[in-house]
């Protein structure tokens, strides 16, 4: 059976955020909702378990290791990702792990960025997805060069949760389509992989 890691890494997924309500993700608790029950899937909550920023390498190093695919669930933050991940990213993709051997332990793992985006979408969805390539170009070289497949990206647009901008209905709706899409291909991916 295929074992499927998500990173999960949104810094606001619970009501204890000290800027209010409209800082908690509803898109992304909705999508992690509509996967949550897969078999094999196992939702590493990066900001849950390190909120120190002191990550267990060896902790995180072994769960790559135990799986065959990487999901990293997270939103589009200043052109980038969480400051949590790169953090997770420089601590984990060590020398000798990550890179810097002629055999790689990622080599073969499929990597998919599952990324939320609160702006609205450019006019195609072509377009749309040159603008998110060139912001994630660096997650998907450090990515390349740790051993993994880099699949194509699935990205949702306008999930935004700030007054006047977007009524709740539609992040609700958009996110749920997001996450039925997100099942979908780890479904397939499992189905693939057996």
């Amino acid at each position: 059976m295929s074992k499927i890691l998500m990173l999960l890494c949104h810094p606001n997924l619970s009501g204890d955020s000290p800027v209010g309500e409209y800082a908690v993700s509803v898109s992304t608790n909705i999508i992690v909702k509509a996967v949550r029950d897969l078999p094999g899937l196992y939702i590493n909550n990066l900001y849950e378990q390190y909120a120190d920023y002191n990550v267990d390498v060896d902790r995180e190093q072994d769960l790559l290791l135990a799986h065959d695919m990487v999901v990293l669930q997270t939103p589009l933050s200043w052109f980038s990702t969480p400051p949590l991940f790169k953090k997770w990213q420089d601590d984990v993709y060590t020398y000798g792990f990550a890179y810097g051997m002629k055999s790689k332990p990622l080599a073969g793992k499929d990597f998919l960025l599952s990324m939320t985006v609160g702006g609205r979408h450019a006019d195609t969805h072509e377009e749309a997805g040159k603008i998110i390539d060139t912001y994630v170009l660096p997650l998907r070289k450090a990515t390349e060069m740790a051993g993994f497949n880099w699949l194509p990206p699935l990205y949702s647009f306008g999930l935004i949760n700030s007054p006047g901008i977007d009524p709740r209905d539609d992040v609700t709706q958009r996110a749920e389509e997001h996450g039925a899409c997100l099942r979908e291909l780890l479904i397939r991916h499992k189905e693939g992989s057996e």
